[in-house]
């Protein structure tokens, strides 16, 4: 279910804030001192991230982040090994059997040949 279809989330106030509406100014120390001053900051911190966990919601809710798709999977170094090896056997066939099937081969798709026949091969760094 998608976070926007969910009815809003309403922030209750917090304990502190109705404490410091009701209580007398004079009191307000004292009370303080009594829950104990770390415990109204950690509260304090935890509604000043309920309002920005709500902004994040909201922002989610109005502009959906698009999906970044991969057009192609990455190269397997393997599977290109094993291409290329199937490459150089099949031209190494059309040599044997018939000159003219190379050079046709070799008119045709010349770049294959070359990819097939270099020493050293680009590195292909997985992401």
């Amino acid at each position: 279910m998608a976070l926007c279809q969910w009815s809003p989330y309403e922030v209750p106030q917090s304990l502190w804030a109705v404490i410091e509406l009701y209580a007398p100014t004079i009191e307000l120390s004292e009370i303080k001192y009594i829950i104990g001053e770390d415990v109204i900051e950690q509260s304090n911190e935890l509604f000043e991230e309920i309002y920005l966990l709500l902004d994040i919601w909201q922002s989610e809710g109005q502009e959906p982040a698009p999906i970044k798709k991969r057009e192609t999977l990455p190269e397997s170094p393997l599977l290109r090994e094993q291409f290329i090896c199937r490459i150089q056997q099949f031209v190494g066939n059309l040599d044997a059997t018939k000159n003219h099937l190379l050079q046709s081969f070799l008119n045709e798709r010349k770049e294959i040949y070359d990819y097939a026949t270099r020493k050293k091969r680009p590195i292909t760094f997985w992401v």
